[in-house]
């Protein structure tokens, strides 16, 4: 249900971090959770808390398998640390040559894979599966995050959003509307594989 890459969405306080800290927590044998926005739900989940490249190779090497990156307060800095750290996962990918090794959860996908720009998380959602990383990624704001990114994504996880979302919910032809009364009970959400949306329950 969950393979492959993946997008999750919704209103702050819907749910969509406690989710995807719980998905990666019972479903990814190895991730890294990107945390912009310091999650205690994140944290809880991971064995490795890292705030600088060397400090997750690190951790790494010594077989954690649970890593929580917090990035730079300075988004400029922030998304050098995200090149730097692409740039040596796919390089670990092409040397060990798995079908997959990793997962990668990022939240605030919208800075990292801003609409209409060239990104290094989108360079993961198009060349990952090539070197063995499934891709996550997490915004509230899901009309501003890059096509390039969504169009990758076998499946995504949509919680209550507000209507600033509608452009989205249009041009994917995503049957949100129709599961509103669901997904406005707390927590409740729709998965959604490109074709139809299916109501859960919170995970």
């Amino acid at each position: 249900m969950f393979e492959g890459h993946g997008f999750i969405t919704g209103m702050t306080g819907s749910g969509k971090t406690y989710f995807a800290s719980q998905l990666a927590k019972r479903s990814f044998q190895r991730f890294i959770f990107v945390n912009a926005q310091f999650e205690k739900e994140v944290s809880r989940v991971c064995n490795a808390h890292v705030s600088t490249i060397n400090n997750l190779m690190e951790a790494l090497y010594n077989k954690r398998n649970r890593i929580e990156f917090i990035p730079h307060l300075n988004p400029e800095q922030a998304l050098t640390q995200f090149s730097e750290l692409r740039k040596y996962l796919f390089r670990i990918g092409k040397d060990i040559n798995a079908e997959h090794w990793i997962t990668l959860i990022v939240d605030e996908a919208d800075i990292y894979a801003p609409k209409g720009a060239y990104s290094d998380l989108n360079s993961c959602f198009q060349r990952g599966r090539r070197y063995g990383i499934q891709c996550i990624a997490i915004s509230q704001r899901p009309q501003l995050v890059s096509s390039t990114l969504l169009n990758q994504c076998r499946w995504q996880v949509i919680f209550l959003s507000g209507g600033y979302s509608a452009p989205y919910f249009t041009e994917y032809k995503i049957p949100y509307y129709e599961h509103l009364e669901w997904v406005s009970q707390k927590y409740h959400y729709i998965y959604f594989d490109g074709v139809s949306a299916q109501e859960y329950p919170p995970i």
